[in-house]
């Protein structure tokens, strides 16, 4: 299995060299479409790779300057050291400052407590690897959303014209 899923990365590396910068502002404005929120600029993801790809896709496409970046981490489990390796990551990660870092702790839960205490298992079992899920928002971006969802209506328009 690890060797088939390794032949297709490196089929993967293969086929996507390069992209181009159109290819990366349909890539963004796709994922945006996936993960974005419906009531301003945020993003909401748990791939550092991801949540990486999105800042950066606002910074080149729309000018968004890092001051303006805010970041939310939420945690299933809160301790203080816990959030300090977490805000650590995060901000080492992506390249903002740690100050534009929060955190907060997840309430949801509709899990029986025998399921809890099997998923608090495998949590633990891969801690280093667990950083929760980032939020990115744009301070005061009515405007730069009111364009992503512009951009969206254009992009189903050619989409369906074309196909």
């Amino acid at each position: 299995r690890l060797e088939k899923i390794n032949n297709y990365k490196i089929e993967g590396e293969r086929k996507v060299k390069e992209i181009s910068n159109k290819e990366f502002f349909v890539a963004g404005l796709s994922a945006y479409l996936t993960g974005g929120s419906k009531k301003g600029v945020s993003f909401a993801t748990p791939d550092p790779g991801i949540a990486n790809f999105i800042s950066k896709w606002l910074e080149v496409f729309f000018k968004v300057p890092p001051e303006k970046f805010r970041f939310l981490i939420t945690l299933k489990r809160l301790n203080k050291n816990k959030i300090k390796i977490t805000r650590r990551f995060w901000s080492k990660y992506l390249g903002f400052p740690i100050r534009q870092f929060k955190v907060s702790r997840s309430y949801k839960s509709n899990r029986s407590k025998k399921n809890k205490l099997k998923l608090n298992k495998k949590l633990t079992s891969k801690s280093s690897e667990r950083y929760g899920t980032l939020t990115i928002k744009v301070l005061k971006s009515t405007d730069l959303f009111y364009r992503i969802l512009g951009l969206t209506y254009g992009f189903f328009r050619s989409f369906k014209k074309n196909f």
